[in-house]
């Protein structure tokens, strides 16, 4: 990747040094989101092998389907932002821009999707604290209601940071405030995060809809 860094700024001595600071920042911070992931997929199959029996129940109510097409959503959106850094690094803006908005468009589908999903949830009673969770007899079963809420949650928060992040970007690509590809290390860096967030939910999914469904 020689030749593609801007000038270097007065507290690092080279190109590849700030570059490498910018991955280790990243990675940090990206290393303190899966294990906050980690802990609560760590509760999630504690009570699951806990409870197996009683658990069950709350996972028959689950809309796998729904969370299978999410999945299908954020992967497709992996492999765009894949290919955005591929035209970052030879200077390709356009198309970039073009990639980025993809991205951005299926996140936020996964968004609206996920919105439709609390919705049938809340009707079916099933949420915790907002119905009466009559539909789920057992307290291991409502508390793992709780945990698909809370998980699931923390998960949209992170794809809605990670959809204001990249239009962020494209507004700066936009506005030729980002050269490419001086500044590539912005879009690979914002494609860890992306594709962290992304892996993340490939964990939750079958935790949460598929393990321990009736078949």
């Amino acid at each position: 990747m020689a030749g593609i860094d801007a000038p270097v700024t007065e507290q690092f001595q080279t190109a590849p040094q700030r570059r490498e600071a910018a991955y280790l920042g990243m990675w940090l911070f990206l290393v303190t989101e899966l294990m906050m992931f980690g802990g609560l997929i760590f509760a999630i199959w504690y009570y699951r092998l806990a409870y197996e029996a009683s658990i069950s129940k709350a996972v028959e109510h689950m809309h796998y389907l729904l969370g299978g097409a999410n999945s299908a959503l954020l992967l497709t959106s992996s492999f765009t932002m894949s290919l955005a850094i591929q035209v970052a690094r030879k200077g390709q803006t356009t198309r970039l821009k073009g990639l980025m908005l993809v991205s951005v468009a299926l996140a936020t589908a996964f968004l609206a999707l996920k919105g439709y999903e609390y919705h049938s949830e809340y009707k079916e009673g099933l949420l915790p604290a907002v119905t009466s969770q009559e539909a789920l007899q057992e307290p291991a079963a409502r508390l793992f209601m709780g945990l698909y809420l809370i998980s699931t949650g923390l998960h949209a928060l992170h794809i809605l940071a990670a959809i204001t992040l990249g239009l962020g970007i494209w507004l700066r690509l936009r506005l030729e405030r980002l050269r490419m590809p001086e500044r590539v290390t912005v879009i690979e860096t914002f494609a860890f995060y992306w594709h962290t967030v992304d892996v993340i939910w490939i964990f939750l999914y079958p935790s949460l809809y598929l393990i321990g469904r009736p078949i």
